[in-house]
Formats: C-alpha cells, sequence, structure tokens
C-alpha cells in the first residue's frame, strides 16, 4: 500500500515538473537564437582583428604589405622582441633548424622599415654597451687549479704493536 503511494506521488510530480507551456517552450528558442547569433558576432570580430607585435608568419605575409628579414642568435632574442614590443613593430620569428648554434630569423612588415632600423639601432648599441659578464665556470675552474696546487698537511699515522 505504501509503495503505491510513494509511486503515484512520484509519477505526479514528474508530470507536473516536466510540462512546459508553449510560451516557456518559444521564450528558449529565442533565447538560444540570440545566443547563437552573439556568438558569430564574436567569432566575426576575433577574426577581423588584425594581429600586432609577435606573430606567425602566415599571418604576417597574409597582410599583403611585404616582408624584410633580419638574422639574430637565440641568446639575444628576448632582447630584440622587448625594443621591437616597444615601438609596435609587427613580427615573425623563425628558428633556421640546419645551424649549430641556432640562428633565428625575424620577419618584418616592409612599411615598419624605419621603425625597424631603430629597433635594430638601440638593439645594436645596447649590446655593444653591455659589459661582458664574466663566466662562473671559469672562475670556479680557476679557483679548483689553484685549490689543488696548495700543498696539504699529510698527516703520517703508523700503527705500533705492542706485544
Amino acid at each position: 500500500m505504501v509503495g503505491e503511494e510513494v509511486t503515484k506521488e512520484s509519477i505526479s510530480y514528474v508530470y507536473r515538473s516536466s510540462r512546459v507551456s508553449l510560451e516557456d517552450a518559444i521564450k528558449v528558442m529565442r533565447w538560444i537564437d540570440e545566443t547563437k547569433k552573439e556568438l558569430k558576432a564574436k567569432v566575426k570580430a576575433k577574426k577581423d582583428v588584425k594581429p600586432v607585435g609577435k606573430q606567425t608568419v602566415k599571418q604576417l605575409i597574409g597582410q599583403d604589405q611585404g616582408v624584410t628579414s633580419v638574422d639574430v642568435a637565440k641568446t639575444d632574442l628576448r632582447e630584440f622582441q622587448k625594443i621591437a614590443g616597444r615601438f609596435g613593430v609587427d613580427f615573425a620569428v623563425v628558428k633556421n633548424k640546419g645551424q649549430e648554434p641556432p640562428i633565428y630569423t625575424i620577419f618584418f612588415k616592409a612599411r615598419d622599415q624605419d621603425a625597424i632600423s631603430k629597433v635594430v639601432q638601440l638593439y645594436t648599441e645596447k649590446k655593444m654597451l653591455e659589459p661582458k659578464k664574466p663566466s662562473i665556470i671559469q672562475h670556479l675552474k680557476e679557483l679548483k687549479s689553484k685549490a689543488a696546487e696548495i700543498p696539504h698537511k699529510v698527516a703520517h699515522r703508523e700503527k705500533v704493536r705492542t706485544r
């Protein structure tokens, strides 16, 4: 008896909760359509935005403004990117795989030629004026060789047998 009552109550609850009026269904469908339109608009707006600063070579060439290039060593790449970012230059970095140590080619828009020359000028000035940092490994090797030359005390201990 109790099981039947529980079953009837649960069936009536499910029936009441599953009823949806036609107006509610139309509201949901309209909301879904509006959401789809908003998402499509956002995607389209994102595609229309031109990338600025560091980008891929494909994006750079796709802007149809011509491209020039400069070669840079890997150790100097980060500094070069900082200076180029300050001037708002669009550029792309490509690694030349066949060389050891690796050399990177940086491509620029041809219309940014004046800014590129200024970036290269500032970059070379910074590298020329930068003091050479002493190698820590070299310094350790020198200290090791000096330590090896210092005579060490030798303690001789002889075991004496007593009978």
